[in-house]
């Protein structure tokens, strides 16, 4: 997956048999009032967050306590915009900006030591996404340089990071800006799909590859531009959800994104629950529940979170925001 972010993160409506239940989120003791960002769900007890001032958090008992693994040269300035976690001892952050404030560090003892992998350099535009098709590949992408967005790419878990060449790497046309940030902003899955959104003052582009990067295609989005950008990272979320979701077309995301831009939605995160897939999700505007299909929606919350994440068994959602704020949603009758 920024900002005083809005952000809308999706979960799961109960089936006919689970109708009493009801979602509620429960507040977590966190060791820190920096503005977190990003969290990652590796599973029912362990989890990453990471924020403001260089701050990576880390749980292994389903969040009843976090404790601070934060990276020790990334303090001052340094925001961490999205964290990637593949176990509960590995784990990625990265930073965004230009210049040399756009770093990947990734840890695998936990957080006791970080290691620098990508830095970008003075006058170099910075980085706005990360993504992995599975813990060894995965994909940095920048804002364009001479006509073309940056790219990089790594087949060992960051510790190099190879630029794409010019010609594999997509075109952007006049005055594009990434939409999104950090977490939001890049969709990649183990099928080699991968796609983001860019735009300017008036318009926006779906930019999309289905053989990890050997070929682009752009869609229109008529509907987007960088004011509403909030509303690409609803979609544009890996894994089992969103635009990355087996059958889900390029036409289809746009649709999608056109209903979501009203919204102001940011982020979401799918789950099961009683043998289906739900969505749970967070805005400015507060919490929502969602089914499959997005046509039953309904509110559950005010809280306003910036991102949310869970375990595809729905076992462990979190969501983080604004002071150090955490939760866990939980389902009460």
């Amino acid at each position: 997956m920024n900002r005083t972010w809005p952000v809308f993160a999706i979960a799961a409506l109960a089936s006919t048999a689970m109708a009493a239940d009801r979602p509620r989120w429960h507040e977590q003791d966190a060791p820190t009032a920096a503005q977190l960002r990003d969290v990652s769900v590796v599973d029912a007890r362990h989890a990453w967050v990471a924020g403001e001032d260089g701050v990576v958090l880390r749980t292994t008992d389903g969040g009843r306590r976090w404790r601070a693994v934060s990276v020790p040269d990334a303090a001052d300035g340094i925001s961490f915009r999205d964290v990637e976690a593949f176990s509960s001892r590995s784990a990625l952050v990265l930073s965004t900006g230009p210049g040399t404030a756009s770093r990947v560090y990734r840890t695998d003892d936990a957080g006791r030591s970080w290691q620098l992998q990508y830095q970008g350099r003075e006058g170099q535009p910075g980085l706005a996404c990360m993504g992995f098709w599975n813990p060894q590949q995965g994909v940095l992408l920048g804002e364009a340089r001479a006509g073309r967005f940056q790219m990089r790419v790594t087949t060992d878990g960051g510790q190099h990071w190879t630029r794409v060449t010019k010609s594999n790497r997509p075109e952007a046309l006049a005055g594009e800006r990434i939409l999104g940030d950090g977490h939001n902003c890049l969709a990649a899955t183990g099928s080699g799909r991968i796609a983001f959104a860019a735009g300017g003052a008036t318009s926006a582009r779906l930019i999309s590859s289905d053989d990890a990067g050997g070929n682009w295609r752009g869609l229109s989005l008529p509907h987007l531009s960088v004011i509403s950008a909030e509303a690409v990272g609803f979609l544009l979320k890996g894994g089992h959800s969103g635009f990355t979701e087996r059958g889900v077309s390029d036409t289809d995301a746009a649709r999608q994104m056109a209903g979501l831009a009203a919204d102001g939605a940011l982020d979401r995160t799918a789950l099961r629950r009683d043998g289906r897939v739900h969505w749970v999700g967070v805005g400015t505007d507060g919490s929502t529940l969602s089914d499959r299909s997005g046509k039953q929606t309904e509110a559950f919350a005010s809280d306003a979170f910036a991102a949310v994440d869970g375990s595809a068994n729905g076992a462990l959602v979190l969501a983080v925001g604004n002071d150090g704020r955490i939760a866990q949603l939980r389902w009460v009758r």
